[in-house]
């Protein structure tokens, strides 16, 4: 599973990106041989003003080509990614129960 984050917040620095792909790891690990690619973007809305300005955006790619992805607008905090990343993995795990349990209609005939 390769992981991007790209982050354009200025409070979050070199040692929260490590944290947050320690956690991006941590959370989808029962996932990731079924991801390849998971990106998180990190985008600051307001600039230096107060409330709530962090755009998260959560996307993982699966083996053929589906994504799923959350958004979600937040406090600048790493507490509040882990959220989105929880729901992420929610719909990861919803999607992949989907594909298990869909089956074709029979031929008729």
């Amino acid at each position: 599973m390769k992981i991007k984050i790209h982050c354009e917040h200025p409070g979050f620095g070199t040692s929260t990106r490590t944290e947050l792909l320690e956690r991006v790891r941590a959370i989808l690990a029962p996932y990731a041989n079924r991801l390849s690619e998971v990106r998180l973007s990190l985008t600051d809305q307001n600039g230096p003003r107060k409330g709530e300005d962090l755009l998260c955006v959560a996307t993982a790619r699966m083996g053929r080509g589906a994504t799923v992805a959350v958004t979600a607008n937040s406090e600048p905090n790493v507490y509040q990614v882990t959220t989105v990343l929880r729901r992420l993995r929610r719909s990861v795990r919803k999607r992949l129960e989907r594909k298990r349990t869909s089956h074709r209609r029979p031929a008729k005939g």
